[in-house]
């Protein structure tokens, strides 16, 4: 079994809400890139900028 530490916690949103929103809200996305780290998403995330890295369009 692996241990480690909660990375973050926040309160529910409506199922609905959209993944990048999500993350604008809690303020995540600015939380990361304020401590450097670069995170990896997929093509939901485009345009979230910051430390946040998507897949390309070919």
């Amino acid at each position: 079994m692996r241990v480690g530490r909660l990375g973050w916690d926040s309160p529910a949103l409506p199922g609905s809400t959209h993944d990048l929103t999500a993350a604008r809200t809690h303020s995540i996305i600015d939380e990361l890139t304020s401590v450097d780290v670069l995170t990896f998403t997929d093509k939901g995330y485009q345009g979230a900028r910051g430390s946040v890295c998507t897949p390309f369009e070919r």
